[in-house]
């Protein structure tokens, strides 16, 4: 008999229990329920939810998960992280499942993947492919490198092709890049939503879900150095009139993307601030594009460490990233869906981060950024063919991918009930699970060094 825990993440879990449909009647689900406003009686389940106890935090140890707890980092709220692990613990001694299925952005989801190491068992977070559209993966762990399975066929080059041919043409967005329209429906789910998260903050929980005036007072922080940021940085009219210049986007925080993928340059004001000393010596700009949604990636360190520098141009969130991308020298990015486009439009791409997609093209990829200045001048002058090997990417993006959606059920409103997207949610978990002693994992990438082994159907 195969084992499933789900963790559940506020309205992911709607998402998760899709997947639980068309499982085996043999197979044996558990939920680990850390918000149970959020927990529904119908999800699909073998027995009662595991329901995480919060107690006080006034009186903690240090804990070396809150160098990536969102919690910590964006609303410095203090967390008795050892009372998560021992009841983390507990739960697997009762219960010990072959695959726990979760995301991996709050502190606890890391947690409960810190134990599934430690005990050999398989954690999936089914994450969005940001090309091909309406896709996603099944990623292993904290990582960005996705479940594999020996059996998967090599498939057709054609869609690979047209798939670079479009993204190189702009005539393909990524799925999260979706014109979302305010019905009434919407209105009243974002309005419900809200309402949820003002009781879990007060009655609940406020460990991930911040009080009322401490959110609004965080937000008033990103607005006020928003609006400093477009107050004192100049603005492109042209970018002819900042050329030569290296382009980074401003990716969105919090997101796991980049705050737990991104490793050690998850800071991007620092990281901005490095690029710019840099790229001054070398007589040339930095343009950082700000991210259609503001959010916390704008802060007081932000503004402080680059108000003084010359070589520096923030440009709007509308403005078009095809036209900064193409007219730019290079592009940098820790993480983004802006490395995957350079590749297939072949332009030369710096990644902050070792990932599947920067080790399968013509990238320069940097653990640090004081690497970059002994190379700069090589990295400018090699010539790179990076599209021809975009084909290949998309391939394997497609082999390791199912068809489709991992929506948001308060944003995508309209994918709640759509029958053809649950039938194809259920599906690939279904494949996943029939299919685990075909399943390949590269543990060299999840936890490099460390001798892990899964056993399945235990």
């Amino acid at each position: 008999m195969v084992k499933v825990v789900v963790v559940e993440n506020r309205m992911s879990a709607i998402v998760f229990n899709k997947m639980m449909r068309d499982l085996s009647q043999a197979v044996e689900i558990r939920w680990m329920v850390f918000n149970k406003i959020f927990y529904q009686k119908s999800f699909r389940s073998s027995g009662e939810p595991f329901y995480f106890l919060h107690l006080p935090s006034e009186s903690f140890d240090p804990d070396p998960i809150e160098k990536v707890s969102r919690s910590k980092i964006y609303f410095d709220i203090n967390i008795n992280y050892k009372s998560y692990r021992d009841q983390i613990k507990k739960f697997f001694d009762e219960f010990t499942p072959d695959i726990v299925l979760g995301e991996c952005t709050q502190f606890y989801e890391l947690l409960v993947i810190e134990e599934c190491l430690k005990r050999g068992i398989l954690y999936l977070n089914p994450m969005a492919t940001r090309y091909p559209p309406a896709r996603f993966e099944f990623f292993l762990y904290d990582t960005d490198y996705p479940l594999r399975f020996s059996s998967a066929g090599g498939g057709s080059s054609m869609r690979s092709k047209e798939m670079v041919r479009m993204i190189a043409e702009n005539s393909v967005k990524p799925a999260y890049i979706r014109v979302r329209d305010l019905t009434l429906k919407r209105l009243k789910a974002k309005i419900s939503y809200g309402v949820k998260i003002i009781v879990t903050s007060l009655f609940v929980e406020n460990v991930i879900t911040p009080r009322p005036i401490r959110k609004l007072k965080s937000w008033m922080v990103t607005k006020y150095y928003f609006r400093k940021i477009e107050k004192n940085f100049k603005a492109i009219r042209k970018t002819k009139d900042v050329a030569p210049y290296f382009l980074y986007a401003l990716q969105l925080q919090p997101e796991n993307n980049i705050d737990i993928h991104g490793g050690a340059n998850s800071n991007q004001a620092i990281l901005i601030s490095k690029l710019a000393d840099i790229l001054r010596d070398f007589n040339r700009n930095l343009v950082v594009k700000h991210n259609p949604i503001k959010k916390y990636q704008v802060n007081k360190s932000m503004y402080e460490l680059n108000k003084d520098k010359k070589n520096l141009f923030f440009v709007s969130g509308s403005y078009p990233m095809s036209i900064l991308q193409e007219e730019a020298e290079a592009v940098v990015t820790v993480t983004g869906t802006v490395l995957l486009e350079s590749i297939c439009k072949n332009i030369k791409v710096i990644s902050l981060s070792k990932n599947r997609l920067s080790e399968n093209s013509d990238v320069l990829i940097l653990n640090d950024l004081d690497e970059l200045r002994p190379r700069i001048a090589a990295f400018l002058e090699r010539e790179i063919n990076s599209s021809c090997k975009a084909e290949s990417l998309i391939e394997d993006i497609y082999r390791t991918s199912f068809p489709g959606y991992i929506f948001d059920p308060i944003a995508d409103h309209d994918f709640a009930n759509d029958g053809t997207n649950d039938n194809d949610l259920a599906a690939a978990f279904k494949y996943v699970v029939d299919n685990l002693s075909a399943a390949q994992i590269d543990f060299d990438v999840v936890r490099p060094g460390r001798n892990i082994s899964v056993q399945f159907g235990g």
